[in-house]
């Protein structure tokens, strides 16, 4: 799940000329929009940062019921999202493809690390867990499903040596992680042997809000396309592994 977040940045903007005419022909504080420069890479600069991304983590801490100490921004860079969603659409969202100059940034909080989206001026923003780092531990699954009366979001990756991580999508927090057991895991290395990558998606008809959101981006080392029947089963065979390893029953 995603959160979209407008912000009115009129406070901010006032508080900034009343700072200004104090300061006699003082120039414009870091903190107002556009103010500061942003690195190219990396946390370089941080001191130095656009009061846009002020702006937005103040809202962020908000949203997220967190103290400004509980917030840290670990890196940013400049961007152009490729529609006005910011390149996080939620779903069945219809975007318009327009080139939206804007921040990728990445915050650290107790359960875990926020990637953000926000266009430049930082009045607008979304969010949504940011993926884990696995370039040594290469991802062969990625099982997700969300939505639902209750809202649930879960997120479950599986890695090449049999390790997994499952996450509540919403505050990317870690429900369990470890190994799969014998089965899963011989499971996996058949699915793997066997078949090419796939994304399998649910496209849910309209009015359909209580209904979840199902996906599996799976990537595969065989030669043999999945069905879409076959494609689903595998979605449903660790849909049971989800629903063992959230009742503890992790090795």
């Amino acid at each position: 799940m995603r959160k979209i977040r407008w912000i009115n940045l009129m406070p901010v903007a006032l508080f900034a000329v009343m700072l200004v005419a104090l300061a006699g022909c003082a120039a414009l504080p870091d903190f107002l929009p556009g103010g500061g420069s942003a690195p190219t890479e990396g946390a370089k600069g941080l001191e130095t940062r656009p009061g846009a991304l002020d702006a937005v983590q103040a809202a962020l801490a908000d949203d997220l019921n967190l103290t400004a100490e509980q917030l840290t921004l670990q890196e940013y860079r400049e961007v152009e999202w490729p529609d006005a969603c910011l390149g996080l659409p939620e779903p069945e969202e219809v975007c318009a493809q327009t080139i939206t100059p804007g921040y990728l940034m990445i915050f650290a909080t107790p359960d875990g690390m926020l990637e953000v989206h926000s266009n430049r001026g930082g009045d607008h923003y979304r969010y949504a867990p940011a993926q884990p780092q696995a370039s040594d531990r290469p991802v062969v699954a990625v099982w997700e499903r969300s939505g639902g009366i209750a809202g649930i979001c879960q997120r479950l990756y599986l890695y090449a040596d049999g390790g997994y991580l499952l996450q509540e999508c919403i505050r990317n927090k870690v429900l369990a992680q470890g190994d799969l057991n014998a089965d899963e895991l011989e499971m996996l290395k058949q699915w793997t042997g066997r078949y090419q990558s796939f994304m399998w998606k649910v496209n849910l008809p309209a009015g359909s809000a209580d209904m979840f959101n199902d996906s599996l981006r799976f990537t595969g080392q065989g030669t043999e396309t999945a069905s879409e029947q076959q494609q689903e089963e595998m979605f449903e065979a660790l849909a049971e592994t989800v629903t063992r390893l959230a009742r503890g029953g992790g090795e």
